[in-house]
């Protein structure tokens, strides 16, 4: 399920990035719209903001939960005008499983 999030926190990277993450845990993924030609420089803020946010846990010791962030770009048009359309969500393949059960066996 594609779930639409308010464009009002599409201005804030943090605040979109909270919600991408929220929608993506449960399952689903989360679609917004950009200015035109800005998807690609907004998909940019957002994985370095998450790759800021994973080395501060990690620096804290905190346990990394293990995803990709994946994307797609397309245009899209809503009352005349032109929009980039941005649909994200996460994915977790063997690798992150695997790490993730390494980095459990080293804790013990």
């Amino acid at each position: 399920m594609t779930i639409w999030i308010d464009p009002s926190k599409a201005d804030k990277t943090t605040h979109l990035l909270v919600e991408i993450l929220t929608h993506s845990k449960a399952g689903h993924r989360a679609q917004f719209l950009v200015s035109p030609s800005a998807g690609e420089a907004v998909v940019q803020r957002l994985r370095v903001a998450l790759s800021r946010s994973r080395k501060r846990n990690e620096d804290s010791g905190k346990k990394i939960d293990e995803f990709t962030l994946r994307h797609e770009i397309y245009p899209y048009t809503q009352e005349g005008k032109r929009y980039d359309c941005i649909v994200m969500w996460t994915e977790k393949n063997q690798h992150h499983v695997i790490r993730e059960t390494l980095d459990d066996l080293l804790e013990r």
